[in-house]
């Protein structure tokens, strides 16, 4: 496996690079660069903003690299640049008002940059009990909690997706 885009960047760094070898030759080169640049960064960590360490346990390409968290957490499909800025979540840490995370499974947060309608009714639960500034506007919500496998929002989503289908 080997990404074009990595050749092009290495075209526009060098470009002599391509034009030096016939097309073949600069493909049977570039196998190398990747597989050296594999090597190279499997195994790299990289400290995330959000608190903790990631390592990369499998570079396929800049696009898609598999991650581990230093609480054993895995991840896959996420960009190389991405890693290096330290922006990628843990998605078992909870970082919805301190008690709610997104956890590991089919349902997404957003699509196409929106929020998908089970995790707004999902934050908007997590809301009403946790988020102090609701609950000062709201007081009757002092007190309210929610159950604990439900701080996981997949749980919440497949809960709804096996209970009320017609209405997500």
């Amino acid at each position: 496996d080997f990404d074009v885009a990595e050749l092009i960047d290495l075209h526009r760094q060098d470009p002599s690079y391509v034009n030096d070898f016939s097309i073949s030759e600069s493909l049977k080169e570039f196998k190398m660069f990747h597989k050296r640049l594999k090597e190279i960064r499997e195994g790299e960590v990289w400290k995330s903003n959000f608190g903790g360490y990631m390592v990369i346990i499998n570079y396929i390409s800049s696009t898609n690299c598999t991650l581990m968290f230093d609480d054993g957490t895995v991840v896959t499909n996420k960009e190389y640049y991405r890693i290096k800025e330290g922006v990628v979540k843990n998605p078992m840490i909870p970082n919805v008002f301190g008690v709610g995370y997104l956890g590991i499974g089919e349902y997404k947060a957003k699509v196409n940059y929106k929020n998908t309608e089970k995790y707004n009714r999902w934050h908007n639960m997590m809301s009403r009990c946790y988020n102090n500034k609701w609950i000062e506007k709201y007081p009757n919500y002092k007190g309210c909690t929610v159950d604990t496998e439900w701080h996981n929002f997949q749980n919440f989503a497949q809960w709804c997706e096996d209970n009320f289908k017609e209405y997500m």
